[in-house]
């Protein structure tokens, strides 16, 4: 056999379009809701296709993980990656929050929705999601140091906490208007700051 012919069936489906597609299956229906049945369904593909492409269930997660990590800095995170950003970047980054944790068919932030389901059960999980929340914190304390901000890792820190209880009331079903109620309570904080 020629080592120049593909081995096996060639995939019948865009990877990371797949990927995208199974991100908000686990964001829509958490993880003990996205069982391999609706995995089948909302992907398009069988069992066995799933397993082959992406592992089993666990393996998926971590993809669907790393995948959503990778969206969340594009479409969020990124307002605060300037290393001169300050007040402007931290109220971009609030209203895209809001935006993020309220759009259709999404309540609050994948990650710390998985942690919540699965718990301390998880190591590799937790450690993902404590890297999450240093890089968030450094971020906010870099943002409130370039504005001379007095104390500014007290203000990370609750900043972090309000991004924190601004997913938590989302996943628990809050409606729009409120969210965006506590993105104007927190951009009204920030405006007593500079």
């Amino acid at each position: 056999m020629s080592s120049n012919q593909p081995v096996g069936r060639p995939r019948l489906f865009d990877e990371a379009e797949t990927l995208d597609r199974a991100v908000d299956v686990f964001w829509r229906l958490g993880t003990k809701g996205t069982t391999t049945r609706v995995l089948e369904s909302e992907l398009g593909m069988t069992q066995s296709s799933i397993y082959n492409a992406f592992g089993d269930k666990g393996a998926l997660l971590d993809r669907v993980i790393d995948r959503y990590l990778e969206r969340l800095d594009d479409e969020v995170v990124s307002a605060l990656d300037d290393s001169a950003a300050g007040f402007d970047d931290l109220h971009a980054f609030i209203d895209d929050v809001v935006q993020w944790v309220t759009g259709v068919d999404k309540a609050g932030c994948l990650l710390l929705n998985t942690s919540g389901e699965v718990g301390a059960e998880d190591p590799k999980l937790v450690s993902i999601a404590t890297a999450y929340r240093d890089r968030l914190r450094s971020l906010f304390l870099r943002a409130f140091s370039n504005e001379g901000v007095f104390e500014p890792q007290h203000h990370a820190e609750a900043l972090l906490a309000a991004m924190l209880g601004m997913n938590i009331a989302a996943r628990s079903g809050a409606p729009k208007d409120e969210i965006e109620a506590l993105g104007q309570a927190l951009h009204h904080q920030l405006s007593l700051l500079g």
